[in-house]
């Protein structure tokens, strides 16, 4: 038999990760950080979804708008992921959805939107 959490075991799991970290950031295709921009977002509360071994608890952070200035990278750079970092630590990296980005022309600025989100469903 599969194990299946309660209720309150995921939430608190999800609720504990986020509490690690909001501030949020962007990373290459060769796993870099682009430079050192960042936006700080606000987790919304945990939702429960799915049933039995299959239980989670999702946490979603609010938009945020990521300004890269010019000449942070070089053309020809794909930025693939977000990252959730603590200060300056990185705690995980997620792919960008739906799309990547690749940066055409280096002497421009550009935004970046991101809608970051955290869930937790233990595997044993």
């Amino acid at each position: 038999m599969a194990n299946v959490y309660e209720d309150a075991y995921l939430t608190q799991g999800v609720n504990a990760l986020v509490a690690l970290g909001n501030r949020i950031g962007l990373y290459t295709s060769t796993g870099a950080r682009v430079g050192t921009v960042y936006a700080d977002t606000t987790w919304a509360a945990a939702v429960l979804s799915g049933s039995g071994a299959n239980r989670v608890a999702t946490r979603t952070g609010s938009e945020v708008t990521i300004t890269v200035p010019a000449s942070t990278v070089t053309a020809g750079t794909q930025i693939t992921h977000y990252g959730v970092l603590t200060g300056t630590t990185l705690l995980r990296k997620v792919d960008l959805e739906p799309v990547s980005i690749t940066v055409n022309r280096a002497d421009m600025a550009f935004d970046v939107r991101v809608t970051p989100s955290l869930a937790f469903n233990p595997t044993e």
